[in-house]
């Protein structure tokens, strides 16, 4: 891990969270997600999670639920699809951060009149994973 972004989780509390359900109901619909993980959403949108890895959820309908980075991980290597979470300084005395997610895929980024800032790595990462899931045929 580098040190500046060692240090951004460290500042920011920045945590490894599980992607949202109206994710995982993308990436469901996309059926591209073939690795082991603990966590799943039930039809209703109930998380859920077990201590065995590799659990079939199928038994249930259910929705796998990776983390962002794992799913950032899947993007990045299976479809050549990179994302960038940009933090930038907002002006407040506090020392507060906003941040801009950047996705790059086949050499081209997205659309640069997308202004969007989030107050957290978090709600960035999760915008921008959206976003590259949708980029998927």
């Amino acid at each position: 891990m580098s040190m500046i972004l060692a240090l951004n989780f460290k500042k920011n509390n920045m945590k490894d969270e599980i992607i949202s359900f109206e994710t995982a109901k993308i990436l469901h619909e996309k059926k591209i997600f073939d690795y082991e993980y603990k966590s799943w959403y039930t039809p209703q949108g109930e998380l859920m999670e077990s201590s065995t890895r590799g659990i079939d959820f199928n038994f249930s309908g259910g929705l796998p639920a990776p983390s962002q980075s794992l799913l950032q991980k899947v993007l990045r290597e299976k479809f050549h699809i990179d994302i960038m979470i940009e933090p930038f300084f907002d002006g407040d005395e506090e020392g507060g951060s906003l941040y801009e997610p950047t996705i790059f895929w086949d050499g081209f980024d997205e659309d640069e009149n997308d202004d969007r800032i989030f107050p957290t790595y978090e709600e960035a990462l999760e915008s921008a994973l959206t976003d590259a899931l949708n980029i998927i045929k």
